[in-house]
């Protein structure tokens, strides 16, 4: 019985290994690209989108819209990963400038639209920083949103403080503290959110 194909967009930084996951989505049946947002993470913001479109170019999918995003983390420095994907983000045997600029800047605005036009659930598939998403939830649910803000930054401190006093407590539990928590909450609560209905 064949079913319909999945439709997602595709939050990333592009990394080397980010390339290959917009390859993938692609090339698989399975799932529909409706399109792709980009964020800083393994390298900076304008070296993921470049690279964004570098791969969509190769795999002949120039139709695939691109936005770029956050240059930054919501709350820390930004930590590229040079040292694994070199100084732009995909280094190697790649054509070195992509054949068409970025649709626009606001991929948060472009992932809204999505969502809120969107007949049938769209998954958002984030495999960079997930500012964007906290971003949406916000606008949705902004009490929730807020809460689970607080909720990190408790959980954070608590996490701290354990390790302060010498806990038996492996430190990579502690560090894993706060995120646990937090999806936790936003799983429960601030994930119950709905979009605004679609116009029409």
């Amino acid at each position: 019985m064949s079913t319909s194909p999945i439709p997602f967009i595709l939050d990333c930084d592009p990394g080397h290994d980010d390339a290959l996951a917009i390859m993938l989505a692609t090339a698989s049946p399975e799932v529909e690209l409706l399109g792709v947002t980009t964020v800083a993470g393994n390298t900076l913001m304008e070296n993921a989108t470049r690279n964004a479109l570098i791969v969509l170019d190769m795999v002949n999918r120039t139709d695939t819209p691109v936005h770029s995003g956050s240059a930054r983390p919501l709350v820390r420095e930004l930590r590229t990963a040079a040292s694994m994907h070199g100084d732009g983000g995909l280094d190697g045997p790649v054509p070195a400038s992509p054949s068409r600029p970025a649709n626009s800047t606001d991929a948060l605005g472009f992932i809204e639209n999505i969502l809120s036009s969107a007949t049938q659930p769209v998954t958002l598939v984030a495999t960079g920083f997930i500012g964007l998403a906290a971003m949406i939830f916000g606008a949705w649910n902004p009490v929730g949103a807020f809460g689970a803000a607080l909720i990190f930054g408790f959980s954070e401190s608590f996490q701290q403080k354990l390790a302060l006093i010498n806990t038996p407590i492996p430190t990579e539990f502690l560090a894993m503290t706060p995120y646990l928590v937090t999806i936790i909450v936003v799983a429960g609560l601030v994930g119950r959110a709905r979009p605004p209905a679609a116009d029409g």
